[in-house]
């Protein structure tokens, strides 16, 4: 008889069991069919933006000037020279109040300069320290010594009696606008290179705005002479110049963005014995300055 209750007791805790796991292997795969009908979102987490003070160097080759409040052209309290740093507090440049000044867009940002405080216009800041002189290869060193990554190369060909000497660049500049001020430091417009503007507002609708080019020492006025698009489907303007007192031939192309931005310019001249090839684009988020100079 005891045997017989044991036998019963035991079936019935077997059974209870059994009942529980088919539950649970029901509420497992209810579960898996719900995952599967309401994909999982995917939220992204936005990284902190950098706070506190910002170092910047100054660009402009005469030096800016420290104004008393906001207004360009308010009190002068000092002159900032070339490459000097200043300290923003602000950790990135404004939108605010833009500005167009000799081409560079920009704003009047407060920086501290020394024991002085005041605005200074941030179109001619950089976020890197600027060149001092024309060597790219000590250019790189410096910038490498103050912890900022760059990179040089060198070339030299000498083939079918064409002697060419290649160099690339590579920078971490903030934007196309600085990049595109830091090139001109290295002559990227070999001819005339102080003439040409980089022209964030693009008042001139004949131009559309990045260079200006007035008539000095015998060259003309810049002229667009066609507008094509390259195998990504942007928008390229071809300009050409010519010098009127002796043989020069030269081009430029600007590539933009679907938001009307520069993204890539390629310089070319050539005259009598040789010439240049320059090209100045964004690569994996820095700036990468080419020049190849051939001599016939």
């Amino acid at each position: 008889m005891r045997h017989f209750k044991f036998t019963l007791l035991a079936l019935s805790i077997f059974f209870t069991i059994y009942a529980c796991n088919s539950d649970k292997a029901t509420n497992t795969d209810t579960n898996t069919d719900n995952s599967t009908d309401t994909p999982s979102e995917t939220i992204e987490v936005e990284e902190p933006e950098e706070k506190g003070p910002k170092t910047y160097y100054v660009m402009a080759p005469s030096g800016l000037n420290l104004r008393g409040t906001a207004n360009p052209k308010s009190e002068k309290i000092t002159k900032v020279p070339y490459g000097a740093a200043v300290i923003a507090d602000a950790p990135s440049k404004s939108a605010d109040d833009n500005m167009t000044i000799e081409g560079l867009n920009g704003h009047m940002l407060p920086v501290s300069y020394g024991n002085h405080k005041g605005f200074i216009f941030d179109g001619f800041l950089s976020s890197i320290p600027v060149p001092n002189g024309v060597n790219k290869q000590k250019y790189v060193t410096e910038l490498k010594r103050q912890g900022f990554d760059a990179n040089y190369e060198f070339q030299l060909v000498d083939e079918e009696e064409t002697l060419t000497e290649d160099t690339q660049l590579t920078f971490p500049a903030a934007d196309m606008q600085e990049a595109f001020t830091i090139a001109k430091k290295f002559n990227f417009f070999s001819y005339n290179n102080d003439d040409f503007k980089f022209q964030a507002a693009y008042p001139d609708p004949s131009l559309k705005g990045v260079l200006m080019n007035t008539k000095k020492g015998g060259i003309e006025s810049l002229k667009l002479k066609e507008n094509a698009k390259d195998e990504d489907g942007n928008e390229v303007e071809k300009y050409e110049y010519n010098h009127d007192t002796y043989w020069l031939e030269a081009y430029f192309n600007i590539t933009y963005d679907s938001n009307r931005q520069p993204i890539k310019f390629e310089h070319e001249h050539r005259s009598e014995g040789g010439g240049a090839t320059y090209w100045l684009y964004k690569k994996d988020g820095d700036y990468v300055l080419i020049s190849s100079a051939f001599a016939d």
